[in-house]
């Protein structure tokens, strides 16, 4: 029953490597993005802090965890796999 799941990860990634360009710009704006949250937090400083002073985290931390966790909410390429068969 394991291998179903490895299956459908093996296949997507199979599809995601096939199309070389759309792969690397895919990993080169993952990229981007950590910078620019990485920059932002700079810019912002100790601003935010004592809004994250409960949660012992940056704004850094809060905004990586964030945009990781706002893939998987909005992401329906599973449901859509799923569906599908």
């Amino acid at each position: 029953m394991a291998y179903k799941p490895l299956a459908f990860i093996r296949r997507d990634f199979l599809t995601q490597t096939s199309y070389r360009f759309s792969f690397i710009l895919s990993i080169v704006w993952m990229f981007v993005g950590i910078a620019s949250s990485y920059f932002i937090s700079r810019l912002l400083g100790t601003a935010v802090s004592p809004y994250l002073d409960s949660y012992n985290a940056s704004y850094f931390e809060f905004a990586l965890i964030g945009v990781a966790f706002y893939g998987f909410a909005y992401a329906d390429s599973l449901s859509g796999t799923v569906r599908s068969y």
